[in-house]
């Protein structure tokens, strides 16, 4: 199936461009500017104070800021205003910057960053016109040191217990390479291999898959009110079969596992591949809803009215749930925290969701390589990781006091048990589709 680069979807909101894009990194050299107002007595030394935090969290080319302080005052009282402008080295500094901002207002409350005036410049990067991966640059997988690493962590966990912390958490391909499902735009991603001219990557059956150490963190925090609501670009169904429940999840890309009614639009989630297992009826009826041109003619019928069952997977041209992208924009709006793990933020108007923020809330990009949405959580206060999914979260399981060990051991006991209950839901549903079988065989005699 082709289920990442996302397709148009009728019109529901004018702030959703609904177009089919595919957006690219930025280049290097990043400008921006920055205002801060220190109001306190200690203002004169404020100038100081941020360029020692830049020091400490690694500030890879310091040369390249001009810090000037112009002495103002207001109905608050007088103080020293700190115009900060420059470029940084990718989205390192960037993050760096935006950490030492945090960093300083917690050491003196008194100081005052006017967000609007906090701006990285985004350029184009450069690939084909057709292409569907990014380019050789953005291609690589970085890192972060320990130190920087650990900084960024804890940031995240500070946000999430904040006071009326709202955190949404929007997932990718990248959540789930741990279960030996392939990305699309990584070194060895289904775009990438296609753009060269190579075959498809390698990789596990979709209902063979098992839910990663990401997912059952996510399932966790969810479960207990620390997540409000996760947004997935997924097909795999890893999520649900996690434990989120449905009402605290939008797939917008479909399910692999989800069926739906032609006629009276009733949902089935299934313990198997919906496609990769088809029914005895409408084996050879045309699909004239697809917009595609790809039949998702599942060949079962609907328990309730009889009608054609199609799967829920979408393709290129086709529509958006509209509920899910709904319920993704809403959610992201509330957000005081959109979590972007995973994703390359590069398919809109699935990427264009993490940015649409209230006044105070950021966005955080965790993924191994560059991505889309970088300078967007940049510009609004946030930080990008550059780690694996799994190291990420249970770092920050740990920062968040939560014991959710990520061991062999763990990991080969939730294997057995998961395994063991699809199992046994898989044969529950044969047994049911056999009865069904034989009971129509026998209408129809």
């Amino acid at each position: 199936c082709c289920c990442d680069r996302k397709r148009s979807t009728r019109s529901f909101h004018s702030s959703v461009d609904s177009s089919v894009r595919v957006q690219q990194c930025f280049t290097d050299q990043i400008p921006f500017s920055l205002h801060i107002m220190a109001t306190t007595a200690a203002s004169s030394h404020t100038t100081a104070a941020f360029s020692a935090l830049l020091q400490s969290l690694g500030m890879q080319n310091p040369a390249s800021l001009t810090v000037r302080e112009q002495h103002a005052s207001s109905g608050k009282g007088s103080g020293v205003v700190m115009h900060l402008s420059g470029t940084v080295d990718s989205d390192h500094d960037g993050a760096v910057v935006n950490l030492a901002i945090a960093k300083l207002q917690a050491q003196n409350p008194a100081v005052r960053v006017n967000k609007a005036q906090l701006h990285f410049a985004a350029t184009a990067g450069s690939v084909g016109p057709d292409a569907l991966s990014v380019s050789d640059e953005d291609l690589k997988e970085l890192s972060e040191s320990p130190d920087l690493f650990k900084e960024k962590v804890s940031f995240v966990v500070q946000r999430m217990q904040q006071k009326g912390a709202k955190v949404v958490v929007h997932t990718g391909a990248g959540i789930s390479t741990a279960a030996k499902i392939p990305d699309f735009r990584g070194p060895n991603g289904v775009w990438t291999r296609r753009d060269r001219g190579q075959s498809a990557p390698k990789g596990i059956q979709l209902d063979q898959a098992v839910p990663t150490y990401t997912h059952r963190c996510l399932a966790k925090l969810v479960s207990l009110g620390m997540v409000e609501f996760i947004v997935s670009q997924n097909v795999d169904g890893l999520h649900l079969r996690s434990g989120v429940p449905v009402d605290k999840l939008a797939e917008l890309h479909g399910n692999c596992f989800r069926e739906i009614c032609a006629s009276c639009g009733k949902a089935y989630l299934r313990a198997y591949d919906v496609k990769r297992r088809r029914g005895p009826f409408f084996r050879n009826a045309e699909d004239t809803l697809s917009l595609s041109g790809i039949s998702h003619i599942t060949g079962r019928k609907c328990e309730s009215c009889k009608g054609m069952l199609r799967d829920s997977i979408i393709h290129f041209h086709e529509n958006l749930p509209e509920h899910d992208l709904t319920m993704g924009q809403q959610h992201s709006e509330r957000a005081t925290l959109n979590l972007c793990m995973g994703t390359s933020l590069h398919v809109t108007p699935a990427a264009d969701l993490p940015a649409m923020l209230m006044d105070g809330a950021c966005m955080v990009v965790v993924s191994l390589q560059r991505s889309g949405g970088d300078v967007r959580a940049l510009n609004s206060g946030g930080v990008t990781v550059h780690a694996k999914c799994d190291e990420f979260m249970e770092a920050v399981m740990h920062g968040l006091g939560i014991d959710m060990p990520n061991t062999e051991e763990a990991r080969l006991a939730y294997e057995e048990a998961f395994r063991e209950q699809v199992s046994a839901e898989q044969a529950a549903e044969e047994q049911e589709e056999a009865a069904a079988a034989k009971a129509a065989a026998a209408a129809a005699a």
